[in-house]
């Protein structure tokens, strides 16, 4: 007899051998019992995970002779002749080979006869999405009506595709991809039943691999068992699969999170001549930044991944502790991203060593409230030249410190993390001396700007945006660049109030002035560098009646010339 794969050899017989899908299969099994069966079904989900196996563990249970049952006998003529697929009542179709319209007519020409052996013919069509729509129109009054004696079985990897008007005259059933332990445990069992022992860390990686396909996965474990030829060992299975190592993704992610451009770009380097899936290596890393995170924000982070191995956990959470939730998410949003170009780019390595750049100088790259309030520098007409900037700082290198540039120099003091975000500050309260008060807002401004964010991001950013300059009886001068982020704190004046007063302990009033307001360090009498607008001369009404009905029809403005003949 010829070699039968693992696949086929251990395909489930009954509902109970079904593993990942217990509430259809349970659903199913109830309904047999109580002769509640639906007279067409679609079974719709990934490929791999038992869509046709439990097809026709249904049509067994149908046309078993002890049934119907929902626990098949495997013994009698039907179901051996069923599980064989040699059946005359049970038609397996692939839609994707039998699409047309020609094909349903004569579908619809045979489901009047009645069945050979069992009590019902059981059409089960593969790929269901394939058919034409002329196919699916022609088996729309079939489907809604069949004999009694017909059940209809789709199965489909597209559900989408599968018209509106097909799936509400079928009882819908959705099949999940398996989990990492699911499989391994099947694939444990079955490595029982050959006789075989493979380290456990070889079934995780097979099961990573298999996308939550048990089939994938029992194809991958045939291929493995032939290649190592009984010894089966981890470095084998990896060079196999063109998977990285667990080990691998674990140290370039240090590296990335280390900051370290040239070793990480070194690892890619590596990893592309030694011929890994470059894909894979972006979503095993993805995933494992996904699990950092998950370590990072719960308290109980082995419910929510499908980590077996207790050391890999151990590593997250000890590497958790020096990396922040903004830093890990912003790397899994720009790792999301990479993938999404990786599928149909050509310079897959460039890509990586790109986001490599990105994701170890991310702190060098400007945050959203600069990068907005630079914006608002430009719209409002306020430019300041990278020379003056050099010459600023060198006037003021070249000075006395004054002591509003000491406050500036003082560290902010940030809440650690875990804690509220202002409750361990110490003496914020504003004490009614000017100087001391305006010392403690700037030393603190961070911390406002935080707790603020909690309330309205939008009135956050504008305050993060702005510096404080003075301190008047109960209002905190702020010089704003634009007239847009004046009005963002105005209209939000009694919330921000009401936070500053969490913050500092009294509530004051943040009074926004624009542009030309001295910041705190820099004196009123130096220049600041402004590119104003040019002024309009006046328009004179052109004499030429001519050119006056032209303006007035077509619009625009009349341009003159001076005594130099320019415009």
């Amino acid at each position: 007899m010829s070699y039968l794969v693992l696949a086929r050899k251990y395909r489930p017989q009954t509902f109970d051998e079904v593993v990942g899908q217990e509430y259809i299969t349970r659903t199913l099994k109830n309904a047999i019992e109580a002769k509640r069966i639906a007279h067409s079904f679609l079974f719709f989900g990934p490929r791999g995970v038992g869509k046709t196996s439990i097809a026709r563990i249904l049509a067994k249970a149908l046309n078993c002779e002890n049934g119907p049952t929902p626990n098949p006998c495997n013994k009698c003529i039907n179901c051996l002749e069923i599980t064989a697929g040699s059946s005359t009542d049970i038609m397996e179709i692939d839609g994707a080979s039998n699409r047309g319209i020609d094909e349903i007519r004569d579908l619809r020409e045979k489901v009047r006869y009645m069945p050979a052996k069992g009590r019902y013919k059981v059409y089960i069509i593969d790929e269901v999405h394939m058919l034409t729509k002329e196919a699916f129109n022609a088996l729309l009054k079939t489907l809604e009506e069949p004999p009694e004696h017909v059940k209809f079985i789709f199965a489909t990897t597209e559900m989408d595709l599968v018209p509106a008007t097909i799936a509400s005259r079928c009882q819908k059933y959705n099949f999940r991809k398996l989990t990492v332990s699911e499989i391994v445990g099947l694939l444990s069992a079955i490595l029982k039943k050959e006789k075989l022992n493979i380290d456990p860390r070889v079934l995780t990686v097979i099961a990573r691999n298999s996308d939550g396909a048990l089939r994938d996965a029992e194809s991958i474990l045939d291929q493995v068992i032939s290649y190592s030829e009984g010894d089966v060992k981890l470095e084998d299975v990896e060079k196999l699969l063109e998977s990285v190592n667990h080990e691998m993704i674990s140290s370039f992610a240090k590296t990335l999170l280390e900051k370290n451009t040239e070793r990480a770009l070194k690892m890619v380097e590596e990893i592309s001549r030694s011929g890994y899936d470059l894909v894979l290596f972006v979503k095993l890393l993805t995933e494992y930044f996904r699990n950092l995170l998950i370590v990072k924000v719960t308290k109980n982070p082995e419910e929510f991944m499908e980590i077996i191995d207790p050391e890999e956990i151990k590593e997250l959470k000890e590497l958790c502790i020096g990396v922040t939730e903004t830093r890990t998410i912003n790397t899994i949003k720009l790792l999301t991203d990479l993938l999404g170009s990786l599928s149909y780019s050509f310079c897959r390595r460039v890509l990586i060593e790109v986001a490599c750049v990105k994701l170890t100088r991310m702190d060098s790259m400007l945050s959203l409230p600069e990068v907005l309030n630079r914006l608002e520098n430009l719209s409002a007409g306020v430019f300041v030249s990278p020379a003056a900037v050099e010459t600023e700082q060198a006037l003021e290198k070249s000075k006395t410190v004054s002591p509003v540039k000491e406050i500036l120099s003082i560290p902010v003091e940030k809440a650690p993390e875990g804690s509220s975000h202002f409750s361990d500050i110490e003496e914020v309260d504003m004490t009614g001396n000017p100087a001391e008060d305006l010392a403690r807002v700037v030393k603190n401004w961070p911390v406002f700007v935080e707790a603020m964010n909690k309330k309205s991001r939008k009135t956050s950013s504008a305050l993060a945006s702005v510096t404080p300059y003075k301190v008047e009886d109960s209002k905190i001068l702020v010089r704003v660049a634009s007239q847009y982020l004046a009005d963002s704190i105005t209209e939000a004046a009694e919330q921000v109030k009401a936070t500053f007063k969490e913050v500092f302990q009294k509530g004051m009033n943040i009074v926004p002035v624009l542009a030309l307001a001295p910041q705190a360090g820099v004196k009123e009498e130096k220049p600041v560098y402004v590119l104003k607008p040019q002024p309009q001369t006046e328009q004179k009404e052109p004499t030429d009646p001519n050119v006056q009905t032209a303006k007035n029809i077509f619009g625009g403005r009349v341009l003159r010339k001076d005594e130099h003949g320019k415009i």
